[in-house]
């Protein structure tokens, strides 16, 4: 497919807005989501508060931009990597290790702004709750394929068993942002995918 090529103008505006959405990462990493305001957002960018507001509402709206690019990366991953493999289990084990992998490239100081900013964001657009992110949406499917091949128990939906194994990867993600990463994160979330598992067989 042919790429449309920018105007001088439209270059700038992304060249604007990577400053913006840098910088204020930059400020929520250093003093804390709560702490930064846009006026030193502004400042630091080199913008008129007046510009952030042409590509932000608010902060929460830069956390948005965020979650954008992290479920780009599970698409893209899906695509080039996870299409690829054709066991159904082995799709489950290898997707699990990378969003582990993820979490700790996002890093813990960026993990704990995630989950403060959370759940404000949700309050004020409940269209991009959990359940509309992107591993929300590919786990069912992969838990689908390994249902038709036998490989996983059918008594129950493949969205319940996705729910469960996320919410049990978003519980042990929380604790190791409470305790401030002091926490074995791929230690303690391959214990718990080993209980997943088994529960997880046909009987």
């Amino acid at each position: 497919m042919r790429k449309t090529k920018l105007t001088a103008r439209q270059r700038q505006a992304l060249v604007t807005h990577q400053k913006i959405y840098k910088t204020a990462l930059g400020l929520f990493r250093k003093k804390g989501f709560d702490v930064a305001t846009v006026d030193e957002i502004c400042k630091k960018a080199g913008v008129s508060k007046g510009t952030f507001y042409v590509y932000y509402e608010s902060k929460e709206q830069v956390i948005y931009d965020l979650f954008l690019t992290h479920d780009k990366m599970y698409y893209d991953f899906v695509a080039s990597e996870l299409d690829a493999i054709e066991d159904p289990m082995e799709k489950l084990m290898v997707l699990g290790n990378k969003a582990l992998e993820y979490t700790l490239e996002w890093g813990i100081d960026m993990m704990q702004i995630t989950y403060r900013a959370r759940a404000s964001f949700n309050k004020h657009d409940p269209t991009f709750l959990s359940e509309n992110r992107a591993l929300n949406k590919i786990l069912p499917g992969l838990i689908n394929d390994a249902q038709r091949q036998g490989q996983i128990r059918k008594d129950m939906s493949a969205d319940d068993i996705a729910k469960i194994v996320l919410w049990s990867m978003d519980g042990v993600i929380h604790k190791w942002c409470m305790v401030n990463g002091e926490l074995d994160l791929i230690g303690e979330s391959k214990k718990i995918f080993t209980v997943l598992l088994k529960g997880m067989q046909p009987e």
